[in-house]
């Protein structure tokens, strides 16, 4: 779990207000309604930045077929259609060549940024600025070039444990006819949650029958953990309840062991045994059975390992450290179990010991 949260999603996460719109009912072209919502939600106290994307990282991400020069076979790619600034907004990096501008629009040849997992898998060794693919099912004019402009740091669209996957991002305004379903992105100084009534007023003052779905990309981040932390949580908790088991287990086979040599123990002491040898005793009737469960624990671990392969991310099923801490806590645990049995032989009185049998 740790693990995952170390992953970087490629995008900024605090800080970040998400806004979900449908425009399917309203009768003019979206981009006006984007272009105003934009400049409003700007000039907002507590914002430092907006824009639109049609698919929300973190989130169910779809990939369409792409027809890529020079491929030989068919390829794949993330359809991410975005407004202005929205690399700035979400912190994404450009690495190679430029971003959009106002001049790449419908009217001019048709651009795209690419993210570098596009980039290696289908330019390896070339240089991919310049190149050109056509987005044949999610875009709506298929037949088209899109000739690439720049290269774009990775982002984890569907989850932080899935690696990145080709994407390919597009001016908003070379597809004004795609905007009816996109996501207002707002980069705050402050707890994001907190513009939601601002921001739902900018919404309405332009079209009162627009609503909008809030959330942020912190709570996004957190829902795709959901699963991941109810796992840990679930198998932690059976974890701490079979080592308590192993504990008071202990712990009850050697107080009735040491019990049942409570005559044994009172002529040992009565004879001059020591202390020292009174406690090894105990010991080492407990070291035998946890010595040989342990053994067999570590061994039936190794071999049921690989049933787990499918919860883990970045720890292999047989990972030496998790090897070494398992065996140690429980022997840590044995120990502490064994004290009190310890404790009660070393008080017997020698005398009533003997009379008791």
């Amino acid at each position: 779990f740790k693990k995952v949260l170390a992953e970087s999603p490629g995008v900024r996460i605090d800080n970040v207000l998400t806004a979900s719109v449908s425009l399917y009912r309203r009768a003019d072209p979206s981009y006006l309604f984007w272009d105003r919502l934009m400049t409003d939600v700007r000039a907002l106290p507590g914002v430092r930045a907006a824009s639109a994307v049609n698919m929300v990282p973190l989130g169910v991400a779809g990939s369409g077929y792409l027809e890529v020069e020079g491929w030989e076979g068919m390829a794949s790619g993330g359809y991410r259609l975005v407004t202005d600034d929205y690399f700035a907004t979400m912190d994404i990096r450009v690495l190679r060549g430029r971003e959009f501008t106002a001049l790449d629009d419908s009217t001019h040849p048709h651009v795209s940024l690419v993210n570098q997992t596009m980039a290696d898998m289908y330019w390896k060794g070339k240089d991919p600025i310049g190149q050109r693919f056509r987005a044949k099912s999610w875009d709506s004019h298929p037949d088209v070039w899109f000739t690439v402009i720049g290269v774009v740091n990775d982002i984890r669209y569907w989850s932080l444990e899935s690696a990145p996957r080709p994407e390919h991002f597009v001016y908003f305004r070379q597809r004004p006819d795609r905007l009816q379903m996109m996501t207002l992105m707002v980069h705050t100084t402050g707890d994001p949650l907190a513009l939601v009534p601002a921001v739902r007023q900018a919404i309405k003052a332009i079209d009162p029958n627009v609503a909008a779905e809030f959330s942020s990309m912190s709570r996004r981040r957190a829902e795709t953990l959901q699963l991941r932390r109810f796992i840990m949580t679930l198998l932690g908790a059976f974890a701490g309840f079979g080592l308590f088991l192993a504990a008071i287990g202990i712990y009850g086979v050697l107080s009735y062991v040491t019990n049942s040599r409570t005559r044994e123990i009172g002529v040992r002491v009565a004879l001059g045994a020591p202390r020292a040898g009174v406690i090894r005793l105990v010991f080492q009737q407990a070291a035998v059975p946890i010595v040989l469960g342990l053994v067999g624990g570590i061994g039936a671990a190794f071999g049921l390992s690989r049933l787990m392969e499918s919860m883990l991310y970045g720890v292999e099923p047989v990972d030496p450290l998790t090897y070494l801490v398992a065996p140690l806590t429980f022997g840590v645990t044995a120990f502490l179990a064994c004290l009190i049995p310890a404790w009660r032989a070393l008080r017997v009185d020698p005398l009533s010991a003997i009379r008791s049998d």
